[in-house]
């Protein structure tokens, strides 16, 4: 049924119709991403980015917020690396994407 829809968008849709479309289906892709493996932060920030790109900042907010909620599996540097780099992003974020800047403070 999906796969019709997505011929018929690319048929008769407009360009917004169908960018929507992909959009969805990255957004679906990267949630299944991240589920299977809650702790690949290169998927984390994939997705993050996406909704930086496209979403609005709640959209953002939830994808880091659900990032930085998976603690690495261990005390080894090379586990936690990525996962600060997460909330350093997330910081960032807040700080200038959104020009939040008590919120960005708080992430801090």
């Amino acid at each position: 049924l999906y796969r019709a829809y997505v011929s018929f968008e690319k048929k008769h849709g407009d360009r917004e119709g169908i960018e929507d479309v992909i959009l969805t289906k990255q957004r679906a892709e990267y949630d299944k991403r991240v589920k299977d493996d809650p702790r690949d932060y290169d998927g984390w920030f994939e997705y993050a980015k996406l909704e930086e790109e496209h979403g609005d900042a709640a959209a953002v907010r939830d994808v880091y917020e659900r990032a930085i909620s998976n603690l690495p599996p261990s005390e080894e540097k090379k586990h936690w690396r990525r996962y600060i780099y997460l909330w350093i992003y997330y910081a960032l974020f807040e700080e200038l994407g959104a020009a939040d800047l008590d919120r960005a403070a708080e992430v801090y």
